[in-house]
Parts: C-alpha cells; structure tokens; sequence
C-alpha cells in the first residue's frame, strides 16, 4: 500500500509522489529513520530519539505483527530497540593515524547485530572535544593509550577496557560466550543439574 501526496506547482499540472510503507529493493524511509532515531539515541544520549523511533514502531505495529516480512529492516530496528546495541568507539590519535584505520577496519569487517562504530577524535586534537565527547559521557572519558588509537566496545551499559591490537578487538567482538548449563535452567524455570 502506497500513501499519496500531492504537491502543486502552481502551474497546470499536479506532481504526484509515492511514498511506500514497505521495505523493497529499497528500505523505506520510516524504516531507515527508525534504525537512525535508535543509533543516534544511543551515541549521543538522547532518550527522547528513542521516544520517537518507538512513536514510528507503534504506528506500525499491526504490519509489524501480521505481515513483518514486508518490513524487514523496520524488524531490525525493532530487535536493537528491545536490545541494547553494541557500540564501538575508536579514538584516533595524531600520533597513531594508521592504528585508528586499523581498528575501524576490524570493527567494520566484524559482524554484529546493531553494532553502531563511531570514531572519536583524540581529545588533544579537538579542543572542542567533538559532537560526540560534547554529548556522551562515556565517550568523554575515553582516550588514546599511550599515544596509541584504541577501542572500546560498549554492550548494555557496560564499557570494556580499551584495546590497541586488531586481534583484541575482534576478540572482544566475537560470540558471547555460551551460557552455563545452571543459567540456562534457571532462565527456564527448570533446576541446574548437581553433579
């Protein structure tokens, strides 16, 4: 189903614009905001972005209920809004330009369900700090090592010691690890085994 709008020139003819509420070759816009509203939520703290993106995702709840498949990247976005995503931040440093592109290339090859990868520029760099220290806390605190680029990888809140190496970063971006057999029964109401 297309919404319709019509816009007039003021001329004698009427320019007519299709807009689709459904992913196809192309995302559609309400889609592709979603995603963005959640990732820029997330790297510059700011809860009312998130507020929106779930105003978007309530508009389209019954098509994400009854025929999902016709929106699968507005799915996605609906899977990293109930999800914390995992953020990966790289700050640069002068001193390290190649180490930064290193990291970033890692980080970028690597796949993970709603990674958000940001760089961050060396604090001594930009006296302004950047938009991103400016906004985000956590980001602020983040810093070279030893005039070294280093990566920090983020997941629900919780910040990992920074890494200079490509292999550490992968490491850490790497599968979780499995659960153990006594969380796993307890998350399903069942009693770990004693052995």
């Amino acid at each position: 189903m297309a919404m319709v709008g019509k816009f007039d020139q003021g001329r004698s003819t009427t320019c007519e614009f299709r807009r689709n509420n459904q992913d196809g070759a192309e995302p559609s816009a309400n889609s592709v905001s979603v995603s963005n509203l959640l990732r820029l939520s997330a790297l510059l703290e700011r809860p009312e972005l998130r507020e929106k993106a779930a105003a978007v995702l309530t508009a389209f709840a019954e098509r994400l209920v009854k025929v999902p498949m016709v929106v699968p990247r507005m799915v996605s976005a609906l899977m990293l809004y109930h999800d914390a995503p995992t953020m990966v931040i790289v700050t640069g440093s002068s001193e390290d330009p190649e180490g930064a592109d290193a990291l970033l290339k890692a980080a970028e090859t690597h796949l993970v369900s709603g990674k958000i990868l940001a760089l961050a520029d060396d604090p001594r760099d930009d006296p302004d700090g950047g938009l991103l220290r400016r906004r985000n806390e956590a980001v602020k605190r983040m810093k070279p090592l030893h005039g070294k680029a280093a990566a920090y990888v983020c997941r629900h809140h919780t910040c990992s010691l920074p890494v200079t190496s490509t292999e550490a970063l992968v490491a850490l971006l790497g599968p979780p690890e499995p659960r153990s057999e006594a969380m796993a029964a307890s998350v399903n109401g069942a009693r770990p085994r004693r052995t």
